[in-house]
């Protein structure tokens, strides 16, 4: 769609360049008026016109007066004229110069728009900047798109969104898209059929209908109330038909309102309980009132992420929103957990942004960090802080003790690699630095700190410093000191004790945690010193906690004293458990006799406490810190437990899940799988296959889990049971609440491990057969088809998920990567794939969040070393760029060539331990 064309030739004239992916600041914009004059929601494309309020500062330098350098990507501009406001003179543009790698189009005007008839101009100059363009509604959920569904009766109805973040508003109208460049907008869009609807950031302030002059239809003009002073990435239009519920709050005024496709608006009101509630404690939470006149809360069929914070008109995948007689408890948390996140955002992101996206981790980390102090309001029987710990905690130090990590704060200068960055780091790591911090200065000096800063720079953008400083200035502390190097600096530390041989003696190393297998090899001991770590710790015989020890602070160190506390309590013969309830970013390697008396000691810990002794041990027996037995030998007690905490069970599982793939070529699988029939068997016995009407949220998700470690162990009972039920399934005219969505996906797992023959098929029949399926249900039908064995299914699964158009884009990486981690044949099949069908594939994903993800998953399921190089080679080639994928490619490749070198390490010990 870009085109290189020019209305009149001015070679002459020097291209402006984009330096560290930033625009030239010659002018900058203050308000938009956009009006999309045309939406084509069969031929899928649009046109529009963007008038833009702009200001060139008399101590701008400009490389060439007569042209201005905007944001466009598979747009054309048809035409464009700078109006000096000052005098009215006019200035038409005479080419456009379109830079694709950078997303840019220069205007060239046929004079200078900043010279007088005195000279140039020492004062600022205000102008208005007005663009014809036209572009494509495309389908790669990006930018302006289009979305289809199946409608009640059995029509494709195709709908309009956009999705900005983080670079896409250049696809839908020529503008300014950097973070910095806040500016107000009013949105007009005239809708092809006057029985559309139109949604967007502000409420509606006129709409009519007008007989269309072309072909005599009904045509519908909805203009929208100006925003508050935004970012580009926020601004949000949704053009679809829409069934809709309501709610007003009585504490803020605020209506909240869930839009769902025709329908479906019913299954929306867990949803739209969730959000008013949250709006409102939010509000009280941030000292600073909601900003805007509604709240939306829309569903889209096709959506790339799990949803969008545009301001006032948050966006949300389908299965993200709806909720349905079938929805597992876990998926009914995980829509409640986004719900908190996106509002949270709704002040901290949009309210205060970050400057750059070298900051993402400022608006991400708060919000995943506040989705959870929400949750704890709204939900407090589901003890969120224990699922932080267990989902967000450890999930950051998993990624994150990987070389191919990269600092929470990363400078970037490309949109390829602004995308890379929406990971785990940004999130996940950005969230437990921020609970650190917030423990350490204490929770309500935490929040007073947050205030200040809302306050602050409300309608402003900001950097890290500008969130420590608020923080330090009203604890005392020295924040930006204290956190520097957590921002700043890839990785964590690992606290490793060692005892002298005569147990009289302990001492501490503090280096880097690294999950290379040369790391924990290596002969050097020189302690880190780089990360401020607050220590505490729990003792045998006193309820109190100790602590904390700030080792390597910013003005003072705290080691030696920490030190001799420990040898009085080594001494003692008591346990410690340090680090407690993992507020502080760090892992923990104790002595073989502390690892000894804890695993004594753990039914006494605190939940959060057991979760970090399971993970600690198993990172470190992974890793090669210690011996992979010993997390084993920690754990085997917990079979003859009579009382399960969920998400210790839900910690434990998931290790001994990545040690199944790991071992599962390996002669002593079998003891293995005996190994973990014996820790599960007895929950699996004590739980059942059936809920009770009085049992906690917490328990289906529980036995989901423990029925999926049976199926792990080959437990030909509880296969045949899953069977004996999916079959029983397949002939109910509907699967929707036939079964318990905490246990569903694992019944189809069962299932088809013992008879991968009959319930393969059955599941894709399920899939195309039964109408009305939820989102939860598709995806648990693909998952299960991804993990078939049988290798003659694997090239039939792949042309199903990506070729058959049964499956949306949006969901492919889930059964990709069941499929790509399911066997050793599974994986190598799903590179082959890839590798031959790259260039469809890159046309039909895009260049973002998509590409990214099947990238990663699709080198992720290599199983040995040259496999690894393979990989690495392909992409070395020109022909096969790896764009957004990049950083992807180099974590799956080192999680690759890990993996092999365990498998060697770990051999001869897990012989020998499994023969015992």
């Amino acid at each position: 769609m870009m085109s290189t064309s020019s209305t009149t030739s001015s070679n002459s004239r020097p291209t402006m360049t984009v330096v560290n992916g930033r625009l030239p600041q010659i002018a900058t914009p203050s308000h938009y008026d956009l009006t999309f004059t045309q939406v084509d929601l069969e031929g899928f494309t649009f046109s529009g016109t963007v008038v833009m309020s702009l200001t060139r500062s008399s101590t701008a330098e400009a490389v060439d007066h007569s042209s201005l350098v905007v944001h466009a990507r598979e747009l054309q501009l048809l035409s464009s004229t700078l109006t000096r406001k000052s005098d009215d003179s006019s200035f038409q543009a005479v080419e456009f110069r379109y830079q694709l790698h950078h997303e840019t189009c220069e205007i060239v005007f046929d004079s200078s728009p900043w010279t007088t008839t005195s000279g140039p101009s020492n004062t600022d100059t205000e102008c208005t900047l007005t663009m014809e363009f036209c572009g494509i509604l495309n389908d790669q959920m990006a930018g302006f798109y289009r979305s289809q569904y199946t409608d009640l009766q059995g029509r494709c109805i195709t709908m309009a969104s956009t999705q900005f973040e983080p670079t896409d508003a250049r696809r839908a109208f020529p503008c300014w898209d950097e973070p910095a460049l806040k500016a107000t907008f009013q949105m007009t869009v005239i809708l092809p059929n006057h029985q559309l609807q139109a949604i967007s950031n502000t409420p509606i302030i006129s709409s009519h209908t007008t007989m269309s002059t072309s072909n005599q239809t009904l045509i519908k003009t909805v203009r929208f109330d100006k925003t508050p002073k935004m970012s580009t990435y926020l601004v949000a239009l949704v053009i679809g038909q829409f069934d809709s519920i309501s709610t007003t709050s009585p504490q803020s005024q605020i209506q909240t309102t869930v839009y769902t496709r025709p329908g479906k608006a019913a299954q929306g009101q867990f949803c739209l309980d969730t959000a008013s509630q949250c709006l409102d404690f939010l509000q009280d939470t941030y000292g600073v009132p909601y900003p805007l006149g509604k709240s939306d809360l829309i569903g889209i069929a096709d959506f790339a992420a799990g949803a969008m914070e545009n301001w006032g008109c948050v966006t949300y995948r389908e299965a993200k929103i709806l909720v349905t007689a079938g929805t597992s408890t876990t998926m009914k948390r995980g829509i409640a957990r986004t719900v908190c996140h996106e509002l949270a955002h709704q002040w901290f992101g949009n309210l205060v942004t970050p400057e750059f996206w070298t900051q993402l981790w400022l608006k991400e980390g708060v919000a995943r960090f506040m989705e959870f102090v929400a949750l704890e309001h709204l939900f407090p029987e589901w003890k969120p802080w224990e699922e932080f710990v267990q989902s967000v905690y450890n999930l950051a130090l998993s990624l994150d003790s990987l070389e191919s990590s990269h600092p929470v704060e990363v400078v970037v200068t490309h949109s390829d690699e602004i995308n890379e960055i929406f990971d785990a780091i940004s999130y996940a790591k950005g969230a437990s630095i921020i609970r650190m911090l917030c423990h350490y200065i204490g929770k309500q000096t935490f929040m007073d700190g947050m205030r200040l800063y809302l306050q602050r720079h409300a309608y402003g953008n900001t950097t890290s410093e500008d969130f420590w400083a608020a923080l330090a200035e009203v604890s005392g502390k020295p924040c930006v000191k204290f956190m520097e190097p957590w921002t700043k600096l890839m990785g964590f530390p690992l606290l490793q004790l060692i005892q002298d041989d005569n147990n009289s003696k302990i001492t501490m190393t503090t280096n880097q945690f690294r999950s290379s297998n040369t790391a924990a090899s290596s002969t050097e001991n020189t302690t880190t010193k780089e990360w401020p770590m607050p220590v505490t710790a729990r003792v045998e015989g006193s309820d109190k906690v100790f602590g904390p020890w700030v080792l390597h602070g910013p003005d003072h160190d705290d080691s030696e004293a920490f030190l001799k506390q420990l040898e009085e309590w080594s001494a003692g013969n008591k346990w410690f458990k340090l680090n407690v309830d993992q507020h502080a970013f760090f892992r923990v390697n104790y002595t073989p006799q502390q690892w000894s008396r804890l695993a004594n000691a753990m039914t006494s810990l605190s939940v959060t406490d057991q979760l970090g002794l399971v993970g600690d041990s198993f990172a470190a027996g992974k890793f090669g810190y210690a011996s992979i037995v010993d997390s084993l030998k920690l754990v085997e007690g917990f079979g003859e437990h009579d009382t399960a905490e969920y998400v210790v069970w839900q910690e434990l599982a998931g290790n001994l899940s990545t040690l199944a793939s790991l071992y599962r070529s390996e002669p002593y699988y079998p003891q293995f799988q005996d190994y973990v029939k014996k820790l599960f068997a007895k929950q699996a016995g004590i739980l059942g296959w059936e809920s009770s009407p009085d049992e906690s949220a917490r328990t289906g998700t529980l036995r989901g889990s423990v029925l999926r470690m049976m199926g792990i162990a080959n437990d030909a009972e509880t296969k045949a049971e899953g069977y004996k039920r999916f079959m029983e399934l397949t002939r109910m005219p509907s699967l929707e609440g036939a079964v318990s969505g905490d246990i569903q996906r694992v019944l189809f797992h069962l299932a088809l491990k013992h008879d991968e023959a009959t319930v393969f098929p059955a599941l894709k029949r399920v899939v195309e057969e039964h109408a009305g399926l939820s989102p939860e249900t598709q995806r648990d039908c693909l998952v299960v088809m991804g993990s078939v064995h049988d290798a003659k299914f694997h090239n039939e699964m792949l042309e199903y998920v990506f070729f058959s158009g049964k499956v949306r884009h949006q969901d492919v990486a889930f059964p990709l990567s069941a499929l790509s981690g399911g066997s050793d044949q599974g994986g190598r099949a799903t590179w082959n794939f890839f590798v031959q069908n790259y260039h469809k594939l890159r046309l039909m994903l895009g260049a973002g969040f998509l590409w990214r993800d099947v990238v990663g998953v699709s080198a992720r399921g290599l199983r040995t070393l040259k496999e690894a190089q393979e990989a690495e080679d392909f992409f070395k080639d020109p022909k096969h760029p790896v764009g957004s994928g990049a950083r992807r490619l180099q974590q799956a490749l080192e999680v690759v060539r890990n993996q092999a070198g365990r498998i060697e390490r770990d051999r001869e010990a897990l012989t020998k331990f499994f023969q015992a």
